[in-house]
């Protein structure tokens, strides 16, 4: 494990696996390789004692929990479990940087290109084949169009009972948040994710510098600063 990963987007991984409620959730998160049961006990470990280490600043120390949390979870679980989890939190984990940038301007674009959501902007043609476009189209709205679905079933799980341990999760967030604000962020990455990984494989290289250029358009249009968009690596 590289010991220069950021402290932080671990700690608000582990907090976020660590809550009982989300269990359901795990497949549409993109973790569907490993037992929730096994790894829950290691990540309220970690979030328990960076909670007490961190008062104290001390970095080196936090390094030292984040190895030692995940040579556990290669005991517990598996050496090839542990790099699954380990390459997400990396690569989809929506931790802040260019990468969640990257999916939030994507995500926007592609969604007025399918017509989705109440965006009144003009639609910018785009100089993709027809029959490509109807394809992007579709793959957008199959993973991208179930937005309101998805924050209506996250809601209801704010009026679900929470364990104690959960309980002092949510007491770590300012009034007005939760944790399950996450939640819907992970999802929708994967989700974007998913679509990017289609939208790849159907068009050719001249044909993704046309799907920029169309961004770099729609985005101005959008009122959104065209020098933002850039193709989006999902090797991110």
């Amino acid at each position: 494990m590289n010991t220069s990963d950021n402290i932080l987007r671990w700690y608000a991984i582990f907090q976020l696996v660590s809550l009982e409620s989300i269990d359901s959730f795990l497949p549409e998160m993109g973790l569907n390789f490993f037992c929730s049961e096994q790894l829950r006990p290691i990540a309220r470990s970690f979030f328990e004692q960076y909670e007490k280490r961190k008062r104290t600043d001390d970095e080196l120390e936090s390094r030292i929990l984040l190895e030692q949390t995940f040579d556990q979870i290669a005991q517990k679980m598996s050496p090839e479990t542990t790099h699954q989890l380990h390459q997400w939190g990396l690569r989809q984990f929506p931790y802040e940087g260019s990468s969640s940038r990257s999916v939030f301007l994507w995500k926007t674009l592609l969604r007025r290109l399918a017509r989705l959501g109440n965006v009144t902007s003009d639609l910018i043609p785009i100089a993709v084949p027809e029959y490509k476009v109807k394809i992007i189209v579709q793959t957008v709205q199959d993973y991208l169009g179930g937005y309101l679905v998805l924050a209506q079933r996250i809601q209801e799980l704010e009026t679900v009972s929470r364990s104690d341990f959960d309980e002092r999760i949510y007491q770590t967030y300012e009034q007005g948040t939760s944790p399950l604000d996450l939640l819907i962020d992970t999802i929708e990455s994967y989700r974007f994710r998913k679509t990017w990984e289609k939208i790849n494989k159907l068009l050719t290289d001249d044909e993704m510098e046309m799907l920029l250029q169309w961004g770099k358009s729609q985005a101005q249009q959008m009122n959104i600063p065209s020098g933002s968009v850039v193709l989006f690596s999902c090797v991110q």
